[in-house]
């Protein structure tokens, strides 16, 4: 049904030519219809302008409204990161320690291989260097 009042309508403003369109100057009362249009452009306006700040209001509470959901979230992930700062301490600390005992235990190796390299000195020879430093 719109579809059809729609088509006619354009229809109808397609063969209107604008400059046949002539006011009736005899028409009573037009200063009237004049005034009433505008008294009403008032109000829509002033009508508009509290809807706007009204919505802007809700809009602005619910925004308040999010943020604090935001925060909670924030917090509970907060709280969830700072549980795993032990685990993760603790995680360091054990890594420490092995690569302490792995690096003794390869400095260990390393100078047993390499003492098969070396000539073995005797206590005599060390005696020597010794009083040598001095």
């Amino acid at each position: 049904m719109m579809m059809i009042i729609s088509i006619a309508v354009s229809s109808y403003a397609a063969i209107t030519n604008p400059k046949e369109i002539v006011p009736d100057k005899d028409v009573q009362g037009q200063d009237d219809i004049v005034r009433i249009g505008k008294t009403l452009v008032g109000i829509l306006q002033t009508v508009g302008i509290v809807l706007s700040v009204i919505v802007l209001i809700v809009i602005g509470i619910k925004a308040i409204y999010l943020m604090n959901r935001v925060n909670t979230v924030v917090d509970d992930v907060e709280k969830k990161v700072h549980s795993f700062d032990r685990a993760f301490e603790l995680l360091n600390f054990t890594t420490d320690k092995i690569t302490n005992i792995t690096d003794s235990l390869i400095t260990k190796v390393t100078n047993f291989i390499s003492g098969f390299g070396r000539k073995k000195k005797t206590k005599r020879y060390v005696e020597e260097e010794y009083d040598d430093e001095l």
